[in-house]
């Protein structure tokens, strides 16, 4: 680790496990401030959706303080390492709830990726999400809101009762929706590029 993070890292777990009240609430506050991207960029990854991501950050950043605080953390890699990958093994979970999945470093091995990385991957999946939105934007209602919906992987029937339509009216349109969103961007050449870069 760098001194700087390594430093970071340190005051973290040690205000965990031993601060008041109020510097554990302070250090939680900021972890939902820095870390909220981590859960968002893997969930994302997989094609989940936001609520998914919420659940996944919660549920994580509950156990990493849990086992900050129970001394099960022993600083065999970063924190942020540790928490990449605690949010991983979540949501691999809640694709596969009969799965156990034992929470420890051994499982990682050092083989996430760090902070920087996985930082760098949300800034491109924002870029990306705008871009999308702009595209969807530009098509108008009732598509916008279809392929917004969708992309939060709402499903036709709840998409229906959201935007006013029947559930067999929403499974029509989605397909035509799709359609034209595909052809707006493969037909600006610069566009389909910039999106395909950001892959």
């Amino acid at each position: 680790m760098e001194p700087t993070t390594k430093k970071l890292e340190t005051d973290i777990i040690a205000g965990l496990q031993h601060g008041s009240p109020k510097m554990r609430e302070s250090i939680i506050r900021r972890l939902i401030d820095e870390w909220g991207g981590i859960a968002l960029t893997i969930v994302r990854n997989a094609n989940g959706n936001d609520a998914d991501a919420d659940d996944v950050f919660n549920e994580s950043l509950a156990a990493l303080i849990r086992n900050v605080m129970e001394g099960k953390f022993k600083g065999e890699s970063k924190l942020s390492t540790y928490f990449y990958s605690i949010c991983r093994l979540r949501y691999l979970k809640m694709k596969k709830p009969g799965a156990h999945l034992e929470i420890n470093e051994e499982t990682f091995g050092g083989l996430e990726p760090s902070l920087e990385h996985v930082l760098i991957d949300e800034e491109r999946r924002r870029e990306k999400v705008s871009i999308m939105n702009r595209v969807v934007n530009s098509l108008g209602e009732p598509c916008a809101s279809i392929l917004k919906y969708w992309s939060l992987g709402y499903s036709h029937e709840k998409t229906g009762e959201l935007i006013g339509r029947s559930t067999d009216t929403v499974k029509n349109q989605a397909g035509r929706c799709r359609k034209r969103m595909r052809e707006s961007i493969e037909s600006d050449p610069v566009l389909y590029h910039k999106l395909k870069a950001l892959r």
